[in-house]
């Protein structure tokens, strides 16, 4: 019984240059003995899979309902998916086995070969299928096994079977079919079912192998062909351990057949032709085998030879395609292939060879080296057209290694099943083996679309398919199948087909023969369209590209493969500092710009940083030195990015320096710093300092100003950074025996004075004869007592022990003016008079008038005032100032301004009314006393409140009121107000009622006064709102609404409205066309002022009248004319090119 599992693994196997791809599904069988797949073939076009072997023992299939008994054949068919389709078992009561089927892709009939071991007796062995075909039981057994050809339908019902058999050991090995039959190769001793079997097998019995050709419809022999020597060429293996398997295969036209013999002379014949060999010269002393082209009709082609020296040599399996044939086999010892290639064999060396579909020529060979003593060998082999070749086979505890391209170890000590993959130019792709815990065989491998492939076989125990691990029995047959990876597959560095633009171009996986052309769109640059590497920096970010590969060799269904990828530009790293040099001593730098921000800088060890997410440096942390190389990488999720600068810390000079003391005499000339850490700087202090030489740090004392202390500064710099310090310095100068009055002429009648300063307190004054002193040490002076004249020399002298010093001033005694004056009155009230007013008397003119800054003077030497420019209030004290030449003496003068009414506004609730409105007073802010006064058009009705009334002025304006107030100095406003009549009644019109016209014009009234204004809420468009008769258009279907509004200023506006109302489009919906007047046409109302476009369709969809310019003219008949036929008919309506109708009417003459 087989065992189906569905099981998934996702484990991908990496080999030398190509990705395993996972296994799909296994299935197996399970039972008590022995059990085996022998061969697989996959239909193409109906997407399924069949597998042929044997069973031993009962049947324990769940789809086969009989059971033969000993070993029996079995074909079974699966969908893709691994689900079994049908299966059936063939054979009787003794050993039977199905060894190979084969596809008529056009049918889907399926043929088979194999052999049979019957009872002619008792007539039990069955090739029956399917119930429902033709009768599969077999008589007239010749003897021994036999072997047969079936012909099966895709349901699994016999059609027709062919036995080829002699009276002894007779086998089917291996079938194909094209276009010219189906094709069995095998072997068989004594006479058979061959044509030309009689006539050359030999008396004693040897074994021959046999290519029949049969027609693919009945069975009938067309011809057949005897390959053998006078010995026996064909081993039959008592044990599983060994495989003994003849392959056969075909193209459109011609067939191959790869056999093997141990005899000298291998004989091998045309079909039909028994008398026409080609003799093929071999070593009598080895086992050989051979590789053999028929055309479909069988003529010879050619044979090529594979000469072994040593006693064991086996051609197992052969497959075509368009560029060429390709034979496994194995050689013991060492050989020759047909193309001179020497097998240096110390055990059994396995290989592929690939010939040349004309004439055999070998066109390259891989041999697989083994290491150990075990037939090791592809038992099955086929190329899916898509320039891939696939082997698989039994691997027996061996080391293998194909030169450069593998060294497999780990062979165990069973037979396990191994699968290698080329490209049909035979570059090597992988190879792997299937883990078993016992003997396991591959058997058979076909391909499907170069999607998938399929592997038959049978194992003991368990074997691992990936996760797939089938149950553990005896000898189990198996199936399992493998989804290929894809042909083209770009892998970036994130292991997916997103590629950033900074990662390095990629070259793609290619699971095809390289030699094609790589192409994309214009976006994408190709570093080389052979490899198909791209150039991601120069290519443009985007996608998805699709990126194509064709015309590559070997391939025979030509078919371009695609894969998608997209190319994302690299986040953006770059910044930048201010500078690259930093010194120890300044404040912590940060980046002056970060392209992309939210990213992290890194630092290397001497570099410290502040914060790596501001990029903020340490500077006083870190080591002088450099270049350091700072990093900034960005977090992007898809194309991170990194840039770096190089950055010094320079170390800062030393700018200490020292004078020799910290404080000097004025007078001591020049003085330079005692020391200076780095010479070369610039000193600097302040202004009172006068520098020799700002470099050495000179100082000219006796030029610098006295004082301090003064800070002296040194900047010293090397190449990038600077530093600072300062020193304190004084300058002392000798005593100051200066001293200073308010001035040098003093006035007799004045107060005494002193002296306004004393540089250097403590000391004495003195002064000539005719100038008084009051007191020596403080240096009054007594003005009254002293003599007016001069000059009169005060000498003051200090009293200090080191640097005692004198000062001498003049001083003069002067006499003074009289400054007496009056004004005629002290109240004065603002505007009661001319406006300005003048003293009536002034002692000694030409002094100066001065008063607080209230007053305001027209002429401060004259004493005139701006009385109305002046403040309100006083008494204000008018001062005037008179002088001679060094004296001068004042007197004031009090005035009182008393200020005018205090009004600050008069405020109307509005500055424009209307005849309907009530009358209206105004608020007065300030003096409430006074009077309103206007124009006669304005009634105002009381003139102390400012009450008017509207009503009963007239309409007009602006007028001017004005208010004044009663008190001694009156103040007034001036305002001005506008008057409205009310505005005559709106009248928008007469309603309107149109049929499917979406335009009108309006027709309102024009009122004698005021403005007007059309509004809607519907979607019309008013084409002038202030037209009375303005056009309007976009009206809609049923009510549009328009308001004409009339307003005049402050009074209420007034309104009318008008209604358009737009009927809907009337469509009749029968026409009869009798002449009666009455629907005879097919007639739509108002369609004058629009473009209408009219299709009529019948029942069936067809547009039987069309017209894009309709007028009413239809009356059944067709665009050509032709009256059509009483219905009901469709129609489609569409007005402007822009609303549509549909709907049907009906056609009744």
């Amino acid at each position: 019984m087989f065992t189906r599992l569905l099981l998934c693994s996702l484990a991908l196997l990496s080999t030398a240059s190509s990705l395993f791809a996972q296994w799909d599904w296994v299935d197996n069988s399970v039972s008590g003995s022995f059990e085996g797949v022998t061969d697989l073939a996959v239909d193409e076009v109906r997407d399924v899979i069949y597998s042929v072997g044997y069973f031993d023992g009962a049947a324990n299939f769940p789809e086969i309902g009989l059971s033969h008994g000993s070993e029996d054949g079995f074909v079974m068919k699966y969908d893709l998916a691994g689900n079994v389709l049908w299966a059936f078992a063939i054979g009787g009561s003794g050993n039977d086995r199905i060894n190979g089927v084969a596809i008529e892709e056009t049918t889907g009939n399926i043929f088979i070969t194999g052999f049979i071991e019957g009872s002619f007796a008792t007539n039990a062995t069955s090739l029956q299928g399917t119930p429902g075909g033709t009768s599969g039981n077999v008589t007239g057994f010749i003897g021994g096994e036999d072997a047969f050809v079936a012909c099966y339908n895709l349901l699994g019902q016999l059609i027709w079977k062919k036995i080829i058999g002699g009276s002894d050991v007779d086998r089917g090995m291996d079938i194909t079919v094209n276009v010219g039959g189906v094709y069995a190769t095998g072997f068989y001793a004594n006479t058979s079912g061959l044509s030309s079997i009689t006539s050359i097998i030999p008396t004693n019995g040897d074994i021959n192998h046999f290519v029949i050709a049969l027609n693919v419809s009945n069975g009938n022999t067309l011809w057949d062909a005897v390959l053998g020597s006078s010995v026996d060429d064909y081993d039959i293996p008592l044990l599983n351990s060994t495989i003994r398997r003849t392959g056969i295969s075909s193209d459109a036209n011609n067939v191959y057949v790869v056999t093997y013999f141990n005899g000298a002379v291998y004989n091998v014949y045309d079909g039909y032709d028994v008398l026409s060999a080609t003799i093929v010269d071999l070593n009598a002393s080895t086992q050989d085998f051979v590789a053999t082209s028929y055309t479909n009709i069988g003529n010879h082609n050619w044979s090529v030879l594979y000469d072994n020296v040593g006693a064991i040599a086996a051609g197992i399996d052969v497959t075509s395609d368009c560029s060429g044939v390709y034979v496994s086999g194995t050689l013991h010892d060492s050989g020759s292939s047909p193309g001179g290639v020497t097998i240096n064999s110390v055990h059994d060396n396995f290989f592929i060879s690939k010939l040349n579909k004309t004439n055999g020529t070998e066109i390259w060979l891989k041999e697989f080296d083994s290491k150990f003593n075990h037939e090791d060998y592809f038992v099955g082999i086929d190329a899916d057209g898509y320039g891939n070749l696939y082997a698989v086979g039994r691997l027996r505890g061996s080391d293998v290694d194909l030169g450069m391209d593998l060294n497999y170890s780990g062979g165990q000590n069973h037979s396990e099943v191994m699968i290698a993959h080329f490209h049909t130019d035979g570059v090597f792709q992988s190879f792997e083996v299937i883990p078993s815990n016992s003997a396991a065989w591959g058997m058979s491998i076909a391909s499907y679309k170069n999607e998938k492939y399929v592997v038959g076989g049978y194992y003991s125990n368990t074997i691992a398919f990936d996760a797939l691990v089938p149950n553990p029995s005896l000898q189990n047959a198996f199936i399992a199948t493998r989804n290929l990876p894809e042909p083209l597959v770009y892998v970036s560095a994130s292991g997916d087909s997103l590629f950033c633009q900074s990662e390095v171009n990629p070259d793609p996986i290619l699971n095809l023969p390289i030699g094609g052309t790589f192409s994309g769109p214009i976006q994408i640059v190709f570093e080389n369209i052979t490899t198909g590497k791209i150039d991601l920096l120069n290519s443009t970010p985007g996608g998805p590209y699709t990126i194509t590969y064709s015309g590559y060799p070997m391939a025979c269904t030509v078919t371009p493969v695609d894969f998608e990828i997209y190319i994302v530009a690299n986040d953006d790293a770059s910044f930048t500092y201010s500078t690259d040099h930093f010194c120890n001593n300044e404040a912590n730098p940060t980046p002056t710009s970060i392209a992309t921000l939210g990213g992290t800088f890194t630092a290397p060890t001497g570099l410290v940083l502040a914060n790596n997410s501001t990029g903020e440096i340490d500077v006083a942390a870190s080591t002088v030195g450099g270049p350091y190389y700072l990093v900034y990488t960005t977090n992007g999720v898809i194309c991170p990015n990194s840039d770096s600068l190089e950055i010094y810390i320079e170390d800062a000079p030393d700018p200490s320096f020292a004078y020799a003391q910290s404080s000097f005499c004025t007078g001591s000339g020049t003085i330079s710093p005692s020391s200076v850490t780095v010479p070369g700087g610039t000193f600097s202090g302040p202004v009172e300092i006068i520098f020799v030489n700002s470099v050495t740090g000179e100082i000219d004392i006796s030029a610098s100003t006295i004082g301090g202390p003064y800070t002296i500064q040194y900047v010293a710099s090397n190449t990038y950074c600077q530093d600072s310090t300062t020193f304190s310095l004084t300058i002392d100068p000798s005593e100051d025996a200066s001293f200073t009055y308010s001035a040098t002429h003093f006035c007799y009648n004045e107060a005494n004075p002193l002296p306004t300063s004393i540089t250097t307190p403590g000391g004495t004054f003195s002064a000539t004869i005719d100038l008084l002193l009051v007191n020596s040490s403080t240096g009054e002076i007594d003005v009254a007592a002293s003599t007016i004249g001069g000059p009169y020399y005060l000498v003051y002298t200090t009293n200090g022990l080191t640097c005692a010093g004198s000062d001498s001033i003049q001083v003069y005694i002067e006499s003074g003016p009289n400054p007496s004056f009056s004004y005629a009155q002290s109240i004065v009230c603002m505007q009661s008079q001319s406006g300005t007013i003048t003293p009536n008397s002034v002692a000694v003119p030409g002094g100066t008038f001065s008063g607080p800054s209230e007053i305001v003077f027209v002429n401060t030497t004259t004493g005139e005032i701006d009385i109305n420019a002046s403040t309100i209030g006083g008494p204000y004290s008018i001062e005037y100032l008179v002088s001679n030449t060094y004296c001068q003496k004042s007197s004031t003068f009090d005035i009182m301004i008393i200020g005018q009414d205090a009004l600050i506004s008069v405020d109307y609730s509005a500055s424009e009314y209307c005849v309907s409105d009530e009358n209206q007073i105004p608020v007065i802010n300030g003096v409430s006393t006074g009077v309103f006064s206007g124009p006669a058009s304005i009634d105002i009705v009381n003139s102390t409140t400012g009450e008017f009334s509207p009503s009963t002025s007239y309409a007009g304006g602006p007028y001017l009121i004005k208010y004044v107030t009663l008190g001694t100095c009156p103040d007034s406003i001036e305002l001005f107000l506008t008057i409205y009549d009310v505005p005559s009644a709106a009248y928008a019109g007469e309603d309107q009622e149109l049929f499917f016209i979406l335009t009108s014009t309006l027709e309102a009234d024009l009122p004698i006064m005021g403005d007007v204004e059309w509004s809607t809420l519907s979607s019309a468009l008013i084409a002038d709102e202030f037209d009375p008769n303005s056009d309007v258009s976009n009206l809609s279907l049923g009510t549009n609404t328009f308001t004409w509004t009339v307003t005049n200023g402050a009074c209420p506006s007034v309104s009318d409205e008008i209604n358009i109302v737009v009927q809907d489009l009337f469509i009749p919906q029968a026409v009869t066309p009798n002449g009666d007047g009455k629907n005879d046409f097919f007639e739509f109302y108002s369609i004058d002022a629009v473009t209408c476009s009219l299709q009529i369709y019948n029942r069936w969809g067809q547009v039987v009248y069309e017209n894009s310019d309709y007028q009413n003219e239809w009356f059944g008949q067709s665009s050509k004319g032709e009256e059509l036929e009483n219905d009901t008919y469709f129609y489609v309506i569409l007005i402007d090119d822009s609303i549509s109708f549909n709907g049907y009417v009906v056609l009744k003459k």
